[in-house]
């Protein structure tokens, strides 16, 4: 008779390159608009290009992924310097992928799809909004499945021990109106809101 294995359970570590598919499939899959239904795609490497991709090349060590057998569930990214960021990621980051996915693909696309090759195209400028004070951008997505467990807090916790190490006087994120919930959560671990569109809200947290 077999033994049968437990399996493991999720856990926070740092960002390792092997974790880059995960987190790419959480960043395409978990739609920033909120609820438990998974976005569908066609291309769905465009969310990761965008929102995540960029910070693990820039700044690998402002990652954090939440992990388990299935492999990665949820992740953190960020840039202690979001105006330096930019321009690095206008100049050399984005320049081949919208060669990749062009403007003129929005018209066969889903509505989804059609949303990040607008971002991908014309990306919002927050760090020019931004003093010294609030510099840092993170970006940060659960699973569903590992969702309401503390391990959001957790990832929060570990990246504002980091900016805090480097000196940072503050960060700042996105996050759309859409998602209540979020809203609610940031608000949890020390956010208030600063600026809103007719998208999204942007809140800003100090950290000295």
């Amino acid at each position: 008779m077999g033994m049968s294995t437990r399996p493991s359970p999720a856990r926070m570590r740092p960002f390792a390159t092997y974790d880059l598919p995960g987190i790419y499939r959480v960043c395409a899959e978990v739609d920033a608009r909120g609820g438990a239904m998974r976005q569908q795609l066609r291309a769905p490497d465009l969310a990761g290009h965008i929102f995540a991709g960029p910070y693990l090349m820039a700044d690998p060590g402002l990652s954090w992924v939440i992990a388990d057998d299935q492999g990665v569930e949820g992740y953190v990214v960020a840039t202690a310097d979001a105006m330096q960021f930019e321009r690095w990621r206008e100049e050399l980051w984005f320049p081949p992928i919208r060669e990749q996915y062009p403007l003129s693909a929005i018209a066969r696309e889903s509505p989804d799809d059609s949303r990040y090759l607008e971002i991908l195209h014309a990306p919002p400028r927050e760090a020019t909004a931004f003093t010294s004070a609030y510099l840092a951008e993170l970006h940060i997505k659960l699973d569903p499945r590992v969702a309401r467990q503390g391990w959001g807090t957790q990832l929060i916790n570990e990246l504002v021990a980091a900016l805090r190490q480097r000196r940072v006087g503050g960060v700042h994120l996105s996050v759309s109106i859409e998602n209540a919930s979020a809203v609610a959560f940031y608000s949890r671990v020390g956010f208030v809101p600063s600026k809103q569109t007719d998208r999204t809200l942007t809140m800003t947290k100090r950290l000295a």
